[in-house]
C-alpha cells in the first residue's frame, strides 16, 4: 500500500465507520463483523509500517491534515493501534445497541487484543467525566474581581466540550437533542447564562465553533419568544450594552430583537421613539 491508500482507509474508517458506530440505529451482526474487520485492518497497518520512522513521519503528517480540517481535532498514526477499542468504545456510545448484543459479536469474531470490559469501563467514566463538566458549569461562588477571567474560563471549556461532542453525531435530530440538553441545563442559573453569552461574542475559529453560535442563538430567541418578559430576558438586559451590541452585530436574527426591545423601552419613555428607533436601526445595517 502506499500513503496515499493508507490515509483512504484511514479517511474511511474515521470519518465514515466510527460516527456511524456511534449514532446510526442501522446496525446488525453482520455489518458490527464487518465494521471489526476494517480495525483489524487499521490495525495490521500500524503494525506493518510502526518501525519506518519515516513513513510514520510522513503519515503523521497526511493523518494530521485530514482530521484537523474535517473534525477540527487532530489524530496521528499511533491511533491506528486501538483501532478495535475505538471502534468498541463507539458502538458502546450507540444507544440503539445493545450492551449483550454487542458483546455476544465481539465474543465470536474475538479482534485482537481487544479487552470487552476494559473498553466498557473506559465508555462509563468518559459519560461520568461528561456529567461532571456539566455538573461544574452551575453556579459557584468566586470574588468579584475574577468573575470576567473565571466566564471566560468556563465558557471555553463548554465550547471545547460541544466541539468534542458533536463532531460524532450524523443527524440533525441527534445534534439538535444534544445541544438542546446542554442549553437547557446552562439556563438553570444566571452564571450559567453569562457563560452562553460569552460564547456566542467569542470569535468563531473554525465552522463547528460557527455552527454551535448559530444553534445556541437561535435556541435563545426561541426561549426569550415563549416566555416574553421571563427570567431569561430579565437576566438579558441586565448585560453590558457593548457585549450586547457585539452579539447584536454578528447575528442579524439577535439584532432584529435588541433593536425591537430597545424600541420598546423607548416608546415608553419619549414620544420622539421614532426618530430614535432610526437610529438604533442604521448602527446594525
Amino acid at each position: 500500500m502506499n500513503q496515499t491508500e493508507i490515509l483512504r482507509s484511514y479517511q474511511h474508517f474515521y470519518e465514515n465507520i466510527i460516527p456511524k458506530a456511534r449514532c446510526s440505529p442501522i446496525w446488525n451482526e453482520k455489518n458490527i463483523t464487518g465494521a471489526f474487520m476494517w480495525a483489524s485492518f487499521c490495525e495490521q497497518i500500524y503494525d506493518k509500517y510502526s518501525e519506518d520512522t519515516e513513513i510514520v513521519a510522513n503519515l503523521d503528517e497526511g493523518i494530521h491534515q485530514l482530521t484537523s480540517s474535517h473534525t477540527g481535532m487532530s489524530f496521528c498514526f499511533k491511533n491506528l493501534k486501538q483501532s478495535n477499542a475505538f471502534l468498541c468504545q463507539s458502538f458502546l456510545q450507540n444507544p440503539n445497541i445493545q450492551k449483550n448484543f454487542l458483546q455476544d459479536i465481539v465474543l465470536k469474531i474475538k479482534p485482537s487484543e481487544l479487552d470487552f470490559d476494559k473498553v466498557s469501563l473506559e465508555v462509563y467514566e468518559l459519560d461520568t467525566l461528561c456529567l461532571e463538566l456539566l455538573q461544574s458549569l452551575k453556579f459557584i461562588t468566586f470574588q468579584d474581581s475574577d468573575e470576567s477571567i473565571y466566564i471566560e474560563i468556563k465558557a471555553e471549556l463548554l465550547l471545547d466540550f460541544l466541539k468534542d461532542a458533536i463532531i460524532h453525531l450524523s443527524t440533525e435530530k441527534q445534534y439538535e437533542s444534544q445541544l438542546s440538553f446542554v442549553l437547557d441545563t446552562l439556563c438553570n442559573s444566571q452564571e450559567s447564562l453569562a457563560i452562553l453569552l460569552h460564547v456566542l461574542a467569542s470569535d468563531a475559529d473554525c465552522e463547528i465553533v460557527s455552527e454551535i453560535q448559530d444553534f445556541a442563538l437561535n435556541w435563545m430567541l426561541l426561549k426569550l419568544l415563549d416566555e416574553k418578559i421571563g427570567s431569561l430576558a430579565h437576566f438579558l438586559w441586565k448585560q453590558p450594552p457593548l457585549k450586547l451590541r457585539k452579539i447584536a452585530r454578528k447575528f442579524s436574527p439577535f439584532s432584529s430583537y435588541y433593536v425591537d426591545g430597545l424600541t420598546q423601552c423607548a416608546s415608553s419613555l419619549s414620544p420622539e421613539y421614532e426618530n430614535l428607533t432610526k437610529c438604533w436601526k442604521n448602527r446594525f445595517d
